[in-house]
């Protein structure tokens, strides 16, 4: 499978192609920003791609003793994180359009998360600030894009996410749907250079003090979308001001339904573990809520 993930490895980057990140890694140490300069390059070619960053750096091999000393990386991130733009679009899951019974917006909802500050991977604690009514995680696909020298944007490939997101105070107030996605996020480490998935299923568990108090199945993926996936884009970058070149776009592209459509409250100390079946990805976050 085309794909690679980097990470931290005392105060330097790598990036490996290995299929596990916790066993034996053949890693490269890259300077920060080569990886998306080489991604423009090689226009969506993985093994013209792998090529060329195996022959720009030497390989090392680390042994698993040393992955407890590994900080995985969102994939692409910049050097500067306040190069990225962290966004979605909600309110795109067939199942939900359905639900509201109305007349589907014509123009998909778009969101702001915040820059790439707010970004989190595997194992990482999410952050929730105070004042927050019912937080809810969302399983998604997360599309990533670079804006290239000309301003034009580049679909690179996907990787998995979880959105969370104030559910509690959207239902109180739809206005405030924008705030409510201004929360902390993750991602899987892993970027797959390929289309995204057409069908995507996985399982959501949250554990509160080691004991799983929810588990439910969802399904996501680009046949689950009411809108296309180029009217989700087209209609994003038609800013200019989000095609500055060297800006690295995270997409989430809409979540089945969460916890808290089945009922379930997440609090302060809970786990949510993602696993994405298709791909043999897990994704797991705790959760500390401030003020809690």
């Amino acid at each position: 499978m085309n794909t690679f993930f980097e990470f931290t490895y005392r105060n330097q980057q790598y990036i490996s192609f290995s299929p596990s990140r916790d066993d034996d890694v053949l890693a490269y140490r890259y300077v920060p920003g080569d990886i998306q300069k080489l991604l423009l390059k090689v226009n969506g070619d993985f093994a013209h791609f792998r090529q060329l960053l195996i022959d720009s750096a030497a390989e090392q091999h680390l042994p698993a003793t040393t992955a407890h000393e590994r900080l995985l990386l969102p994939p692409l991130m910049p050097p500067q994180r306040s190069n990225a733009v962290v966004s979605g679009f909600g309110l795109t899951n067939k199942k939900k359009v359905q639900s509201t019974g109305g007349t589907p917006n014509p123009v998909p909802s778009w969101f702001y998360k915040g820059p790439g500050h707010v970004l989190k991977t595997d194992g990482q604690t999410l952050n929730i600030e105070h004042g927050t009514t019912a937080i809810c995680e969302e399983a998604e696909i997360v599309l990533v894009y670079l804006i290239d020298t000309q301003g034009d944007p580049r679909y690179i490939g996907f990787t998995v996410g979880n959105d969370i997101t104030d559910i509690g105070a959207i239902k109180a107030t739809p206005s405030a749907f924008a705030y409510a996605k201004l929360k902390e996020c993750s991602v899987s480490e892993r970027l797959f250079l390929s289309p995204p998935p057409w069908v995507l299923t996985g399982t959501c568990n949250v554990y509160r003090n080691e004991q799983q108090v929810f588990s439910s199945a969802f399904e996501t993926g680009i046949d689950q979308l009411h809108y296309k996936q180029e009217q989700l884009i087209d209609t994003l970058f038609r800013s200019p001001a989000l095609r500055q070149p060297g800006l690295v776009h995270y997409i989430y592209i809409g979540a089945d339904r969460n916890s808290y459509d089945h009922g379930h409250t997440l609090t302060d100390g809970d786990t949510v573990s993602l696993h994405f079946r298709e791909l043999n990805l897990g994704l797991t976050n705790p959760l500390a809520l401030q003020g809690s």
